[in-house]
């Protein structure tokens, strides 16, 4: 089967892990959107290199990103570069870039198209795209607190539509899914995400047996914005080191356009570590090595992919039972859940892991986990399966 994968910068921390195991299953193709944003976002920690508009060669890319990664991808058949001039997605210089990309998916001629996420960019040809076995990954059913914008609802609207496959990555919300956009059970496959191991590319090991933590320390990182709870997090906080003197609570991440922080908790000393804007890979490894823990105290959720870098240091998760979180974070087995909104619950979880007790068990729920229902072989073993039933149903 040959499949043409169409990634997104700001997903590559499940993209790479993801290429590296299904191309050992379909004969892959590989497209990977750059655009005048996609520079040194999420994992893709890439400063700006020239590139030419259109579908491009993407050795210049790859020399960028560690050799242990893109090794990883040895068995991809091409990897190449959907290189767009414009900022805004809707730029009509973005036209041609567009049409570059018919003109690749034409000479791959892919029994399927698999777009990860919904590219405003790809707007233009989507219809034409859809004239393929097309199948979309579905991250975000819908946008996040102080996230919505009308362009992106309309892209959402129109992929989801042109889709013969929706891959959504929890089960709690297939139904509202199904129902807001009138998709039929037939197109819908729940298949997870696995764990953000590709981090280890960099250089650093899992640091699974603990070294580097710094005792007491809790961090929560990731974009900052409205649905995050930093609001909640602030006021466990200051509940924890009453009872916890030495705990220290790191907060790293950029703010999206438009949300102001809360104002800072009143913790003793420098119990609040702050590193605001773009982290880069090698600090949020550090970060990662010197925290006990990582704190999701969301009000919304689909999945996160702050869980599951967590677990590829081994770090347990507090999170809130909000969206697909219950699924990934199981509550006594890689971490705790508490309500959404409710700081003193969110304290009492804090401390509970920090107390130390559980962790080593937590340990070995995450890595149990990781190696089983999370694992990437098994994920892209199903993803292929899903691609069989769909053309099975379309022939």
């Amino acid at each position: 089967m040959r499949v043409l994968y169409y990634a997104v910068p700001w997903f590559l921390d499940v993209e790479a892990p993801f290429i590296a195991a299904m191309s050992r299953l379909v004969d892959l193709h590989v497209l990977l959107e750059i655009n005048p944003m996609a520079w040194r976002t999420s994992m893709f920690d890439v400063s700006s290199i020239p590139v030419a508009s259109g579908v491009s060669q993407a050795e210049a890319v790859l020399q960028a990103l560690p050799g242990r990664l893109t090794e990883s991808w040895g068995q991809v058949q091409d990897f190449r570069l959907a290189v767009y001039p414009g900022k805004r997605a809707y730029d009509p210089r973005n036209l041609q870039t567009g049409r570059a990309v018919l003109g690749h998916v034409r000479a791959v001629a892919p029994d399927v198209v698999h777009l990860e996420g919904y590219s405003g960019r790809l707007t233009w040809v989507l219809p034409a795209l859809a004239r393929r076995p097309l199948v979309v990954s579905v991250h975000d059913p819908r946008p996040h607190l102080g996230e919505s914008h009308w362009r992106k609802t309309i892209v959402r609207r129109l992929s989801f539509a042109a889709a013969d496959r929706l891959v959504l990555h929890n089960r709690a919300q297939v139904a509202d899914f199904r129902d807001e956009y009138r998709v039929p059970e037939s197109k819908v496959e729940v298949i997870p995400l696995g764990v953000c191991d590709a981090f280890a590319s960099w250089g650093v090991g899992n640091a699974g047996d603990g070294s580097g933590e710094e005792e007491g320390t809790v961090l929560f990182y990731g974009r900052l914005s409205p649905y995050k709870g930093l609001e909640d997090l602030y006021r466990a906080a200051e509940l924890v080191c009453r009872q916890m003197p030495t705990a220290r609570f790191i907060v790293a991440g950029q703010p999206v356009p438009g949300y102001d922080l809360p104002p800072a908790p009143d913790l003793p000393g420098n119990a609040l570590e702050l590193h605001l804007g773009y982290v880069p890979n090698d600090e949020l490894i550090a970060l990662m090595r010197r925290s006990c823990l990582v704190v999701c105290p969301y009000t919304e959720a689909t999945q996160s992919a702050v869980v599951l870098t967590a677990y590829a240091f081994n770090k347990p998760v507090v999170a809130t039972e909000v969206g697909g979180l219950p699924e990934y974070v199981r509550h006594g087995e890689t971490g705790l859940l508490v309500p959404p909104r409710d700081p003193e619950a969110l304290a009492a979880a804090i401390i509970r892991v920090l107390a130390g007790a559980e962790r080593h068990k937590f340990r070995l729920g995450i890595r149990a986990l990781a190696e089983g229902e999370l694992s990437w072989t098994g994920i892209a073993e199903r993803t292929a399966e899903a691609y069989c039933r769909m053309l099975g149903g379309i022939q």
